[in-house]
């Protein structure tokens, strides 16, 4: 194995490309900046594989190689690119998709998911994994058309239109003033901490971290100096490391919104604690949770380790006093005709990527805000943004819409109040990357309700019928929809009209991304 990609790697060299060793996870073996600048020569790249037998091959993109590589990392991208290519440009198959290696073009930047797209770009300051190399699973990277065998084509105009960034042409797209309060002189610093400390404390890793903020950094007005990035990232590394975990915290919260029997083990794995002392501290909380005089959880079964939530709060019900109507409420998609929802309910749309979420928020709130005073919390957009989203509505003016608009990324049960309105979020997104509080989230949402209800827009993966965060967000929904692009089913439906619902498909159109037109009926 080791003469094998050896042998490869010096004929990459050979054929003017700079070469790197990474990993089965798709690493380098080490701090590879320099080779951005240079090429390794080749007793540098026998000593790599001399000392790492099993070395996978890299070739680092952008001026130094001369290249601009885009990954498609999907069928549907692949089909894309196959659609609308000639084949004139070397290309390898990937475990997840495919690599068109173009030549450098001046501008280009690393980017990923271009255009909403599962394409990325690798250009100056990025690298791909090179055939033969085989990833963790084992899975082969093999050449259609060796860069060996043809000279990379110049990038076409197909592409160029979507990845191609020029410095000269943005310089000249002026700027929202909201988009103008960030990244500016007096707060770049402040900007570039804070978004390198979200990634890291979200997992990534740091040359994915740095590939970001270099992107960002020539955005900045005036633009932020790249060699200073390595200190944000160290500073964002120093402060993980330093960040203290509240253990015992976050078990008693995970508890409270697990459902059934648990393990200590399953704590460990969805909590993702993984240090020695980390687990310790989690069973000395399971310990102290189970003893006392108001136990929060008890032991379940012979299994060691093995407890069950102790359900002893009350809430009265006043049925008396309660409303006898459902909440008046028009949904999209003909579900008025198949749902019912009463004061204090939350119901659930889980949405893949690009299958109209916020289309049918939007829709929600036109049907609605002639009924009850609506709150819409977006997590994305800005100002001008949904303006712009608004006004393609042409059966409404703009100064004719009535909803209250608010920006909210978090903490969403703060502003909901007991008052008779529709509270609208779109969309919830993981909480801290733990799937259990998107779950904790909706409790406190739904806690919080008396006389309104709650519709609540979460992400899920293209095909399943769950968001991210399963299981943990179906308990308080009465009702629970997930939306794949054209089609939308009936997941689950506490309260339905006639014969239960659940399992139900409705196939339908988003015209101009306003016009919510089903085709056909739920069957």
């Amino acid at each position: 194995m080791a003469g094998t990609n050896l042998n490869h790697a010096l004929d990459y060299l050979k054929a003017g490309y700079s070469v790197i060793p990474v990993g089965p996870d798709k690493k380098p073996l080490f701090s590879w900046k320099e080779f951005q600048d240079r090429k390794a020569t080749e007793d540098e790249a026998a000593g790599w594989y001399s000392r790492n037998p099993g070395a996978n091959v890299g070739i680092v993109t952008g001026r130094i190689s001369g290249i601009t590589v885009l990954d498609f990392d999907s069928q549907a991208a692949v089909d894309y690119f196959l659609e609308n290519s000639k084949g004139e440009t070397p290309c390898s198959d990937t475990p997840r998709g495919m690599h068109a290696i173009y030549a450098y073009e001046e501008g280009t930047r690393n980017t990923v998911k271009v255009n909403g797209l599962d394409i990325d770009v690798r250009s100056d300051g990025g690298y791909i994994v090179a055939p033969p190399s085989i990833n963790a699973e084992g899975k082969p990277y093999r050449w259609l058309v060796s860069i060996l065998d043809m000279p990379p084509a110049p990038l076409p105009a197909f592409l160029k239109k979507f990845f191609l960034y020029n410095r000269e042409q943005v310089s000249h797209i002026p700027s929202s003033p909201i988009q103008s309060q960030y990244f500016v002189e007096g707060r770049r610093d402040e900007d570039l901490f804070h978004l390198a400390n979200c990634l890291i404390k979200g997992g990534a890793q740091p040359d994915y971290v740095r590939q970001v903020l270099e992107m960002l950094a020539s955005s900045c007005n005036p633009p932020f100096p790249e060699r200073e990035i390595e200190a944000k990232i160290k500073s964002a590394l120093d402060r993980a490391a330093r960040r203290e975990r509240n253990i015992a915290e976050e078990i008693r919260q995970w508890v409270l919104v697990t459902t059934g029997h648990f393990t200590v083990t399953d704590s460990h794995r969805e909590l993702d604690l993984v240090t020695s002392s980390h687990k310790h501290a989690a069973n000395v909380a399971f310990r102290r949770l189970s003893e006392g005089p108001n136990p929060l959880i008890e032991r379940y079964g012979s299994k060691r380790g093995c407890y069950r939530l102790i359900e002893n709060d009350v809430e009265i019900i006043d049925y008396l006093h309660a409303p006898v109507n459902e909440f008046d409420i028009d949904l999209p998609l003909l579900l008025s005709g198949q749902l019912k929802l009463y004061p204090g309910n939350v119901g659930i749309f889980a949405g893949a990527k690009s299958s109209g979420k916020t289309a049918i928020a939007f829709d929600l709130i036109k049907r609605n805000q002639g009924r009850h005073e609506v709150v819409y919390m977006n997590s994305e957009m800005h100002d001008t943004e949904m303006r712009t989203r608004l006004e393609l509505h042409g059966d409404i003016r703009l100064t004719d819409w009535r909803f209250k608009a608010i920006r909210r990324g978090h903490d969403w049960a703060d502003l909901i109040t007991e008052e008779k309105k529709i509270f609208i979020i779109d969309y919830m997104e993981n909480v801290d990357g733990d799937a259990w509080r998107i779950g904790a989230e909706i409790k406190k949402i739904h806690d919080k309700l008396k006389e309104g209800v709650a519709i609540i827009f979460l992400q899920k993966k293209s095909g399943e019928d769950l968001a991210r965060g399963g299981q943990y967000t179906l308990d308080k929904a009465r009702f629970y929809v997930a939306l794949d692009k054209g089609k939308a089913k009936i997941i689950d439906a506490k309260a339905f009209r006639g014969e239960n619902p659940n399992g139900k498909t409705l196939s339908f159109k988003i015209v101009q991304g306003t016009k919510i037109m089903p085709q056909g009926a739920w069957a």
